[in-house]
């Protein structure tokens, strides 16, 4: 077992880096870190919530494991965003880290729960992330 493990990054590490990727790529977005789920508000807004992480075995450099985040995009009114061209972007940008190996696996759209506006919606995008535990 290695000595330094705690000072190996976890959920929260990689969820703060992918905000800030996030935060940099899309500055007119707030975006949110959460364990649970998205937050919802009146206004477009971007949330990355830790969905879990499955491990894959243990080697002599650690266990790997790959963690899953769920991005939520949530548009109140679509008529004023372009869900999903957002989401596109989102995901190329997401795609395009060189400092993880990480992939979108999926985006599902639907409406957003408890939103009010002429063309409420919500965009889900699932983020793979490997690394060593």
């Amino acid at each position: 077992m290695d000595e330094n493990r705690e000072s190996l990054p976890g959920l929260d590490d990689y969820s703060a880096a992918i905000k800030e990727l996030l935060a940099e790529q899309f500055p007119d977005i707030p975006w949110n870190e959460e364990m649970k789920g998205p937050a919802l508000s009146n206004r477009l807004e971007g949330t990355i919530a830790a969905d879990g992480v499955t491990f894959s075995g243990e080697d002599k450099d650690g266990e790997a494991g790959i963690m899953t985040f769920m991005i939520y995009l949530v548009a109140p009114d679509q008529t004023a965003t372009r869900l999903e061209t957002l989401s596109w972007n989102v995901r190329a940008a997401l795609n395009h880290v060189d400092f993880m190996d990480a992939h979108v696996m999926s985006i599902t759209f639907g409406v957003a729960p408890g939103q009010r506006g002429r063309n409420p919606g919500t965009a889900v995008i699932e983020y793979r992330v490997k690394a060593y535990l």
